[in-house]
């Protein structure tokens, strides 16, 4: 009969001290000698018996000490001596450790049953519960370990490390079973409050994992800056976790979480380091578990079991880590990705460039770097984005976004208007891959960088191949629009125009439609059809009443109509500008061109109106100086001389030190021509008086840009000699390029030219056209640069520089030469063909009539002549000396290359007449090619 047990009976010890009160009981009994230790334990005495389990189970042998306890158990089952139940207790509680710490999990389980069945208020009976929970976690009995942990939990006694230590059995057991948010509680307790870190550690990466998986990102949170104070950070399925939640935060479009679950995560080559100091810390912590005093014992052992398990998770990790697939380079994309739709564009390029600077060689590498630049673009940071793509290119030749790239790059630095920088990219883009799936897009961005470059005859070819090669591309219609542009610019006018109707016909819905149609009328009016012209105008400013354009459209229909002396017409044409212009330079040309219709009728009272008015509208945000010096020249003109000349002083005084005010040039360069006409005036004196003192004034003052334009001016007026050589010597240090204004600099550069100072000449007219490009003195740097060029041989530079020269001031006399010059160029880089286009584009212009004219029919003629094509060559001879009698040097020439013409062609008879009515001028006798007719007459029998 069992005897009932009450806990005035079991003490409130715990099993250390039940082996104490055995201790004592046995007290003074001699110990079995090591021979008696190996005797059968049914041959022992009850004392020998409690002796040698209890030697057992404190040095650990538990194998060892099973039959003793077993004994024990059997001998004293049925006692009811009170001081032996004490014995039976321990015997118990002892075997089902023992078998418990041999790994006889089931066994152990039945032993703790029939402890706690036996003793249900013993003192152990808290901790046989525990470790029959921790037997059957041993066996993966998930259900039983919940099951025997709810009963401890409901013990009023249990100490908080027990409920702990059941709490985390009963969290495992749901977080084993993937039973996520069941086992969050228990094991959110164990973090809580457990004191052991290896113990709370494991908790909190359980407890974290299965907050990722159940998307509990608030309690995620909570719990992730303890998680990553520790190393339990670093464990593989924490980490997988993690990914997997950003993965489906990322598809759910909740990126903010996403983001926050990639940056927890750990790359591989982290784990496996961390996996390795893991595994010898808990190897190291299970060898010394035993010598921890102040843990109990079913504790004590529950930890040996647990960090045993550890061990064994964490070699299998290790094993699975090494065969996991390396995932860091794609987090970092995922990362990446998710930043940039949270539109966080630094942190996305940083880890898109991360991917490729970490690992050049992975696969990923490409994409990161392309999405790096990707994603400069999209931030607008362009030279990131140069960077970037450079970097793709230099990296990945002919790679998988390459096509695209050189075509996105190219448009990036049209963008940029490195329209050099484009070419140069697209040129080699296309010698890389000549059949660049893009191919269209780089032909479009060259034609595109050509025109801008001024270098219209390239540009013409690149949209032409376009329009004959890729009929089907999407840029035919851009290239049918920009084609007839280049044609314009060019001043190919007959086949622009019939281009751009061809274009309107076409392409009605075009948004170059409107744009077009001005362009058109353009066309006429380069053709000289200004009926066409205007007509074609009236109708663009009905059509299009808000156009961009009508300013520009309006200034054209004013020169138009003053063309034909409807002066008062034009006048209202320009009127009309300032409200319709879209920026200063209409406001400026309608105002100027107003000016000068004033000026042919000669009201200078209301060119006076005129800019007072201006000035007062505009103030210094226009042309301020220029206004200025349109006042001063109405009041020179209609010879109001003493209020002229206070009118240049006072704006060269107020203005003649700021550089941009160009306005002061224009006033010194017509003091310079008027000086001869005033200089007898007393006035003039006074006036030129004040300027020298004003001249040492500036030179005190240092208003060196001042300075300098005085200096300018008196040079201009002094005549040649030591006093001019000295000025010029003033003005000709490189040190003025700073300060100089354009009209010092355009005399620099013609001085620097005349002395053979070439550099220095060249430095002046680039600093001229840098500095004041929008300004009409830039003809002088334009012209000066393409003569320089001319005689070094630079031909394709000068070409460059007279071609931007013409398509900026077409309406100037220097257009008309620089045209001429732009034959010669071409003549003498032994391109007759060029050459004669570019002769007829100067015959072609009307307004460019005069002593140019004659001079291209001869280097047309000599042109025909050197491909032997005499019969060519002797007709634009002929109409020189019969339409151009008035320029006797080019008539003398026309004749003598005109007889040369009709020899080669055996018309010998017609020769002699020729060389005879050349002799025969009177006007032409001072020349050598008269000199040369009458000796070859002499030599073809004629005595003439």
């Amino acid at each position: 009969m069992q005897p009932v047990t009450t806990q005035k009976h079991m003490g409130s010890g715990g099993p250390w001290l039940a082996t104490i009160a055995l201790a004592n009981l046995l007290a003074g009994a001699a110990l079995p000698s090591p021979a008696l230790a190996q005797a059968d334990a049914g041959s022992l005495g009850l004392k020998e018996l409690k002796i040698l389990a209890d030697q057992n189970v404190q040095s650990k042998s538990f194998s060892q000490s099973i039959p003793y306890l077993e004994e024990l158990i059997l001998r004293l089952q049925y006692t009811e001596e009170e001081r032996t139940w004490k014995v039976l207790e321990w015997a118990m509680f002892q075997l089902g450790v023992a078998h418990l710490e041999m790994g006889r999990y089931a066994t152990s389980v039945t032993n703790f049953h029939d402890y706690i069945k036996r003793w249900p208020k013993g003192n152990s009976v808290k901790h046989a519960y525990l470790l029959q929970g921790e037997a059957y976690a041993s066996q993966e009995q998930w259900h039983e370990v919940r099951r025997v942990m709810r009963i401890l939990t409901k013990n009023p006694s249990l100490r908080r490390r027990e409920q702990v230590w059941a709490r985390r059995l009963i969290g495992e057991s749901y977080f084993r079973e993937q039973k996520w948010a069941e086992s969050i509680p228990s094991l959110t307790y164990v973090v809580e409050n457990c004191t052991r870190r290896e113990l709370r550690d494991l908790a909190a990466v359980q407890v974290t994992t299965a907050l990722v998986k159940v998307e509990n990102f608030d309690g995620l949170f909570r719990f992730i800056p303890y998680v990553y104070r520790t190393t339990a950070r670093f464990d593989i399925d924490l980490n997988i976790a993690l990914i997997q939640a950003g993965d489906r935060n990322y598809e759910t479009d909740r990126y903010p979480y996403a983001i926050s679950s990639y940056r927890l995560v750990h790359f591989k080559s982290e784990l496996e380091k961390n996996l390795e100091v893991r595994i010898a810390t808990a190897e190291h912590r299970l060898k010394m578990l035993w010598n921890e005093r102040d843990i109990e014992f079913s504790q004590m052992s529950g930890m040996h079991r647990n960090l045993k398990r550890l061990i064994k998770d964490y070699k299998i990790q290790r094993v699975e880590l090494r065969e996991l697939p390396d995932y860091d380079q794609e987090v970092i994309i995922r990362m990446a990705q998710t930043y940039l739709n949270l539109e966080r564009y630094w942190e996305a390029l940083t880890q898109f460039r991360r991917v490729f600077d970490m690992y050049p060689d992975h696969e990923l590498a490409e994409q990161g770097l392309y999405s790096a630049y990707a994603t400069a673009r999209e931030m607008e940071q362009e030279e990131r984005a140069m960077k970037e793509g450079y970097d793709y290119l230099q990296a990945f030749p002919l790679g998988t976004y390459w096509e695209g790239l050189t075509v996105s790059l190219g448009q990036l630095h049209v963008r940029r208007k490195e329209y050099t920088q484009c070419l140069r990219l697209s040129e080699a883009s296309l010698e890389e891959k000549p059949d660049h799936s893009l191919k269209p897009n780089l032909l479009y961005l060259m034609g595109y960088c050509h025109f801008h470059l001024n270098q219209h005859e390239q540009a013409l070819d690149r949209f032409a191949e376009i329009l004959s090669e890729h009929p089907d591309s999407a840029f035919v219609e851009d290239a049918s629009y920009w084609h007839p542009m280049a044609h314009l610019f060019l001043h190919h006018y007959t086949p622009a125009r019939e281009e751009f109707g061809v274009f309107l016909a076409t392409f009605p819905e075009s948004t170059y439609y409107e744009d077009g149609s001005f362009r058109y009328a353009v066309g006429f009016y380069g053709e000289g059809n200004h009926p066409s012209s205007e007509e074609q105008l009236q109708t663009f400013v009905k059509a299009y009443p808000k156009s961009r354009l009508l300013g520009e459209a309006y200034c054209m229909l004013g020169d138009i109509t003053a063309s034909w002396a409807k002066l008062d017409l034009a006048l209202d044409y320009y009127r009309r500008v300032p409200d319709a212009a879209v920026n200063m330079t209409e406001i400026n040309y309608a105002a100027f061109q107003s000016a000068r219709v004033y000026e042919l009728e000669a009201k200078y009272d209301e060119i006076i109106a005129l800019f007072r008015d201006y000035i007062e509208a505009h103030g210094e945000e226009g042309n301020f100086s220029q206004a200025l010096y349109w006042i001063g020249n109405a009041y020179m003109r209609s010879e109001r001389h003493d209020q002229a000349l206070d009118t240049f002083f006072n704006g060269i005084i107020a203005y003649g030190d700021a550089r941009a005010q160009y306005g002061i040039d224009m006033m010194i360069r017509d003091l310079a021509i008027q000086h001869q006409t005033l200089q007898g005036l007393d006035s003039h004196q006074r006036f030129m008086r004040k300027l020298y003192r004003a001249l040492a004034e500036a030179r005190k003052d240092s208003r060196r840009t001042l300075n300098l334009r005085l200096v300018t001016l008196f040079t201009e007026v002094t005549p040649s000699g030591t006093a001019r050589d000295k000025l010029v010597a003033i003005l000709m240090n490189p040190k003025n390029l700073e300060f100089a204004g354009p009209l010092t600099l355009a005399i620099m550069g013609r001085e620097a030219t005349a002395r053979g100072k070439k550099e220095l000449a060249r430095s002046t007219y680039r600093t001229l056209l840098n500095e004041f490009g929008d300004s009409d003195f830039t003809v002088d740097a334009l012209s000066g640069l393409a003569e320089l060029d001319i005689v070094a041989g630079n031909y394709q530079k000068a070409e460059a520089h007279l071609s931007a020269l013409i398509a900026k001031y077409p309406r100037l006399p220097a257009a008309a030469k620089s045209q001429k010059r732009l034959g010669d160029v071409f003549r003498l880089q032994g391109k007759p063909e060029h050459a004669i286009e570019a002769y007829n584009t100067l015959l072609s212009i009307r307004e460019w009539r005069g002593p140019l004219f004659p001079e291209a029919l001869y280097w047309i003629g000599i042109c025909h002549l050197e491909k032997d094509r005499s019969d060519q060559a002797f007709a634009h001879f002929e109409r020189i000396y019969l339409l151009y009698r008035a320029y006797g040097n080019w008539t003398a020439k026309a004749y003598w290359r005109g007889a040369e013409c009709l020899l080669k062609l055996n018309q010998t008879s017609d020769a002699v007449t020729t060389l005879r009515e050349l002799i025969a001028d009177k006007s032409l006798q001072d020349f050598p090619e008269t000199e040369a007719a009458r000796k070859k007459l002499a030599t073809l029998g004629d005595q003439a």
